[in-house]
């Protein structure tokens, strides 16, 4: 036996493209426009005198990868002040055309909470350390309806995840789950799951509601990240993820404050007890969040949780003026993944930003990322 070295060169990274086999349909189901990632491949002969040929085939699935950070801080000028901006900076990536296209994405978040990361398990070890959870956030696009005069009952709350490390796709054997409290009971009324569709090649986020006779009843469906596989949002190989909801479906009055409280769960087919029982890779405690009025919430062009990722691009943040103190989570969603071993801080997709209110105006925009010692990305 022998190792060979195999390089894949790329002259131009500028000139990648989201690239379909052209041996596979773009869309499924009834016109349902797939998840897919552009590969190159090839193949490797080995030839020796007096024996057959070898041929070892060989594939690689190239990407582009931005490098965007959206500051420090987020500063306002003063406790009257509840707007401010944020200035996104470094490297974004907009190329191909098309269904081609790779356009780098971001989705921010009111902060909710981090979690270490944990031990090495026995079993799966990559497999469960891709479901164990960094940061999560939360964030509507209530506000911004209410504040463009559009319908709120059209609004999407939406959680935002990112581990402490990379899954190959959120599939059958690993699963992100959100469980959303409605009435103050401390107890799970609504349940989102990550999923699939048979004969679909595309995450989706199925919200079931608890009934008080222990069944479920299903209410919503989301594409993950919020859209299709015609836009891609970087949903394989990867350690985020947005995950949507209708806000009507969970039965709140969007005319008046809304506060839940929600929590995250991730779950692998290979975490199990000592006594052989599957349980969570890792959950958060109950988090409270405002869907209506949020202590954080960001405007764009268009009411959205997700937005264009660029150099100069510009979000308006604004805050609850009852709050000082609140943290702001970005989730980069074409970022590369950066340091995940916990080893210290680097280039990563996820960055937490602290709210200043008072002493300065601005973000903070610099070339690195924030130095919030809550993020260990």
């Amino acid at each position: 036996t022998a190792t060979v070295v195999v390089t894949m060169t790329i002259a131009d990274p500028k000139a990648l493209a989201k690239t379909l086999d052209p041996t596979m349909t773009d869309t499924q189901l009834g016109g349902l426009a797939r998840q897919f990632i552009a590969d190159a491949s090839g193949r490797v002969q080995l030839i020796s005198a007096g024996l057959p040929a070898l041929r070892v085939p060989v594939y690689a699935a190239p990407k582009p990868v931005s490098a965007m950070t959206a500051g420090k801080q987020i500063s306002f000028k003063n406790a009257k002040d509840t707007e401010s901006k944020v200035s996104l900076s470094g490297r974004g990536v907009d190329q191909g055309v098309g269904a081609s296209h790779y356009q780098s994405m971001v989705a921010p978040f009111e902060f909710g909470a981090s979690s270490p990361r944990k031990p090495d398990t026995k079993t799966a070890p990559l497999t469960n350390r891709s479901m164990d959870l960094q940061d999560v956030g939360a964030s509507s696009t209530v506000p911004a309806l209410a504040k463009s005069g559009g319908n709120v009952q059209d609004g999407v709350i939406s959680f935002g995840v990112s581990t402490w490390g990379n899954w190959a796709s959120i599939i059958n054997f690993s699963e992100i789950d959100v469980q959303i409290d409605t009435n103050g009971d401390g107890k799970a009324d609504y349940q989102m799951v990550t999923g699939t569709a048979k004969g679909l090649d595309l995450v989706l986020v199925d919200t079931y509601k608890f009934n008080p006779n222990g069944s479920t009843t299903f209410v919503d469906e989301q594409f993950a990240n919020g859209v299709a596989g015609n836009v891609d949002t970087n949903t394989l190989d990867t350690n985020t993820m947005v995950l949507p909801v209708s806000a009507a479906a969970l039965g709140l009055n969007l005319t008046k404050s809304a506060p839940i409280s929600y929590r995250v769960l991730t779950r692998t087919q290979y975490n199990l007890d000592k006594s052989g029982s599957l349980v969570p890779v890792d959950t958060t405690g109950w988090i409270g969040y405002n869907p209506v009025t949020p202590k954080v919430w960001f405007e764009g062009a268009a009411a959205s949780a997700l937005f264009v990722d660029a150099p100069g691009a510009t979000l308006t943040v604004h805050r609850n003026a009852k709050d000082t103190d609140s943290k702001a989570l970005f989730l980069h969603l074409h970022n590369a993944t950066g340091t995940l071993d916990g080893s210290g801080r680097g280039p990563a997709k996820a960055e937490v930003l602290p709210l200043k209110v008072g002493g300065g105006n601005g973000n903070g925009n610099g070339k690195g990322g924030n130095d919030n010692g809550n993020n260990q990305s």
